[in-house]
């Protein structure tokens, strides 16, 4: 099968021809995609460099919010430009750029409103961290998208794009998460990674009340889905996810991703980036990727992906459910430093990382 990077650019791009690649030093890359992003990616960028990102490679998808502009702007950024239909492009829209730029490297993958956490951040840059998991034959690491929120209704909050996200949304859940394996023709398709998490506050405003399947899935999730615990999923885990829990409370998506991966031509994407067919060697530690969705143009970009992913129109109530409420509750915590995540089960480190980087390891 030929890699993705052989396809004509022109195929997948509306520009003439592809921008010269920058003379990088080694280190990661991001290789993001983006549509009318201007409220973000400020914060985004400012976030990534200072963690030690070396280039952002971005898909700008038809903005028209001046995005565009701004990204041609910045001295650290290669803009690919496409308007191209997205459902259909989407996973070429991540693996061409990987292919043409990246190959050999570590890449961040992280979508606009992610920003990537992990042991040590941000005292310890994430090259050295990359450089621990090379040592070890890592290909990946496993990263939970944690939802941040404000501490007060969305409909109450108002800023501008120079803010600090952090600043403004501090606040996620500690707890109520849950981890369980793909169905066995995905696990076929995408094998790596071997499990998928779930859970966070965009999980829990579905019914308000819980009936006896629901009372069952929870109670058997905390035996057979524990997140903190490494030798998850159990056996029964996935009967548990597909029969009892997502036919009767629907959680709202999978809530992570393979936040770093070390690029090999022809690795592909099935659809969305949670998942890849390739099987790579995951590290032990974890990341986290801050997820800055819960935001005050929620309504409009839940519209926006109503449309391009043709959701139904019972979108718009769970929209109009979001906005209005505020979404702290006893599991709320503030995220003051990486420990928090760690502490919540969100991030792991392995001693093997503790020593490398000279931190201690609880």
């Amino acid at each position: 099968m030929s890699a993705v990077g052989d396809l004509p650019f022109r195929e997948v791009f509306d520009m003439d021809a592809p921008p010269p690649a920058p003379r990088l030093d080694d280190g990661p890359v991001a290789i993001s995609v983006s549509h009318n992003e201007m409220l973000r990616l400020p914060d985004f960028l400012r976030h990534h460099r200072q963690i030690g990102i070396r280039h952002f490679y971005i898909v700008d998808h038809a903005s028209t919010d001046g995005s565009g502009d701004y990204l041609d702007a910045q001295p650290d950024v290669t803009r690919l430009y496409s308007r191209k239909p997205f459902q259909q492009f989407k996973p070429i829209f991540r693996a061409w750029p990987c292919d043409h730029y990246a190959v050999g490297r570590w890449i961040l993958n992280p979508d606009i409103d992610e920003h990537l956490v992990y042991p040590g951040w941000p005292e310890v840059p994430l090259p050295r961290l990359l450089s621990h998991w090379d040592a070890t034959g890592s290909e990946a690491v496993f990263a939970p998208m944690v939802d941040m929120y404000a501490d007060r209704p969305l409909a109450e909050v108002h800023h501008d794009s120079d803010v600090r996200l952090r600043n403004v949304y501090p606040l996620f859940d500690g707890e109520g998460y849950w981890i369980a394996p793909p169905k066995p023709r995905t696990r076929r398709d995408a094998p790596t990674p071997p499990y998928l998490l779930y859970g966070g506050a965009r999980s829990r405003y579905g019914k308000a009340s819980y009936g006896m399947r629901e009372r069952v899935a929870k109670g058997l999730m905390r035996r057979l889905m524990d997140y903190r615990d490494p030798t998850h999923p159990r056996p029964g885990a996935w009967f548990v996810q597909r029969y009892l829990l997502i036919r009767g409370s629907r959680p709202f998506g999978i809530k992570s991703k393979l936040g770093l991966i070390k690029w090999r031509r022809g690795m592909t994407f099935p659809g969305s980036s949670h998942r890849i067919r390739a099987r790579l060697k995951l590290a032990p530690d974890w990341a986290a990727l801050l997820h800055f969705r819960l935001m005050i143009d929620y309504a409009a970009r839940e519209e926006m992906w109503r449309h391009r992913k043709d959701r139904g129109p019972e979108a718009t109530a769970h929209t109009a459910n979001v906005v209005e409420r505020a979404f702290e509750w006893e599991g709320s915590r503030r995220l003051e430093s990486w420990r928090d995540l760690l502490d919540a089960g969100l991030l792991r480190m392995s001693d093997d990382l503790a020593t490398s980087i000279g931190l201690r390891s609880c």
